[in-house]
């Protein structure tokens, strides 16, 4: 069991080691002019460890001889999702973002919210926080995201408490994907050296020649 801790510990560590990401924050919504559509393009991380756990009680039936004995034996379910997990975005509505950490099970999924400033400080960034949040089916109506009953959070089919208080603040950290990134058009400036030749007077650049049409203008405003 302690060998099996350690290895997990390791492989933890090495997660986050190589994890070095930015983090997802409203101001990189709009230096890309990001959408919720374009949010599926970008491979996105978790920052930090998150441990879902929840409890529940099995009833036993225990038969010894002619006694009837039930008993009710607690257990409890953990799920490790590690810092650097990779997920996908599966849902984007408003500021929140459900992220996915299984292809094969998609619903295995959290929501991360935009964090509201605590400051009036506008250099604070807003990330994208691991947030208590759900969307009901159609039966519902309930199409916006919102807080559940006691900050439980549903992964798959099943509610879950948070570990611990802390990991509400594990953010997303975002890689873009290499097709998105190669619709940023990019410019790198060549660079100037003195040995090159002193800077000459600066030139307005030329005015473009008028058009056919622009000097048939002229003729009959003349």
């Amino acid at each position: 069991m302690r060998k099996a801790l350690l290895l997990f510990a390791v492989l933890a560590a090495l997660l986050q080691a190589g994890c070095s990401k930015p983090a997802l924050t409203k101001a990189v919504f709009a230096r890309y002019d990001l959408t919720d559509a374009d949010v599926g393009r970008l491979q996105l991380y978790t920052s930090d460890t998150i441990v879902l756990r929840r409890e529940t009680v099995v009833r036993r039936r225990d038969e010894a001889a002619s006694v009837l004995a039930i008993r009710d034996e607690l257990k409890v379910e953990e799920v490790i999702i590690p810092a650097g997990t990779p997920g996908v975005a599966v849902r984007a509505k408003g500021d929140a973002i459900l992220v996915s950490f299984s292809r094969e099970e998609p619903t295995r999924a959290l929501w991360f919210g935009l964090k509201k400033r605590t400051t009036g400080d506008r250099d604070e960034p807003q990330r994208y926080e691991l947030m208590p949040l759900e969307v009901g089916d159609e039966e519902s109506g309930m199409d916006e995201p919102q807080y559940t009953k006691g900050f439980l959070v549903r992964y798959g089919s099943k509610k879950y408490h948070v570990a611990d208080g802390k990991m509400w603040r594990v953010h997303l950290l975002y890689d873009l994907d290499a097709d998105f990134a190669d619709d940023v058009v990019r410019e790198k400036a060549p660079g100037w050296r003195l040995s090159e030749g002193a800077a000459g007077a600066l030139r307005e650049p030329e005015e473009p020649e008028s058009t056919s049409n622009d000097a048939h203008s002229t003729q009959l405003e003349d």
